[in-house]
């Protein structure tokens, strides 16, 4: 990365010592838990990630609709090379293509309303989706999404 482009206080926050992924790493500020170890940085009056900041300056303008995303899997990485323009969709999708996600499913994820036992019994129940839905407290494209088997779809 030609540090030369990016003003000094930013180029002196940036280590570019080799790294095993040839990842330049931010030094300064990191927002906890360690594991979102993205950085951050104050420009121009506002705080934003680092990373963002360094694309912009190297790059070109982010489009207020897309976000940087990272190639090396890296939060503290501010390499150019290793960025990109994505949505948060594209951010998703990366995520769980790459393992990076452990997806909860069914009683697992801390959103779910209903029990593995519940699931059988709204598929095989003659009730209105409406019906269903007063009755577990769920919405009825919920009880519809479970009867297609479009959620749920780890239980028979």
């Amino acid at each position: 990365m030609n540090c030369h482009n990016l003003p000094k206080r930013i180029a002196a926050k940036i280590s570019t010592a080799p790294h095993p992924q040839g990842c330049h790493l931010w030094t300064a500020y990191k927002k906890s838990p360690p594991s979102l170890a993205y950085g951050w940085v104050a420009w121009k009056g506002k705080q934003m990630h680092a990373h963002r900041l360094v694309y912009m300056l190297l790059v070109k303008r982010i489009p207020p609709q897309l976000d940087v995303l990272h190639t090396c899997d890296n939060p503290s990485c501010v390499n150019p090379k290793h960025l990109y323009l994505g949505t948060d969709t594209d951010n998703v999708a990366d995520k769980v293509a790459r393992g990076r996600t452990k997806a909860r499913r069914g009683e697992a994820s801390n959103m779910a309303k209903l029990r593995a036992e519940d699931i059988p019994i709204i598929r095989a129940s003659t009730e209105t989706h409406a019906a269903l839905a007063r009755l577990y407290g769920v919405s009825n494209v919920a009880i519809r999404y479970i009867r297609i088997r479009q959620n749920w779809k780890h239980i028979p």
